[in-house]
């Protein structure tokens, strides 16, 4: 039950980080500029995919083993309403 609520919070956050990160690079763009700027090889390529581990998946790791540190101490069925009201946010 607690790596259902850990999921849920990474999952979360991720794809929460992953929509503020693509309007911060790319502003207010549609789906189809996204993709044709990840398929355009540029010498910036390399900056974009660090600027993006760097500000999503990273984060979004360091909140999912803090949370993990916190739900050692807390029930089962606590761990997962609290990952829902998360995903909720």
């Amino acid at each position: 039950m607690k790596i259902l609520s850990l999921v849920i919070v990474f999952l979360g956050y991720m794809l929460v980080s992953t929509a503020n990160w693509v309007l911060h690079k790319f502003g207010n763009v549609t789906y189809e500029q996204v993709m044709f700027h990840l398929n355009v090889p540029l010498d910036a390529e390399t900056k974009l995919i660090h600027s993006y581990l760097q500000n999503t998946v990273m984060m979004a790791s360091i909140i999912t083993i803090a949370l993990y540190i916190i739900m050692l101490k807390t029930s089962p069925r606590k761990c997962l309403m609290f990952s829902i009201l998360f995903l909720i946010v």
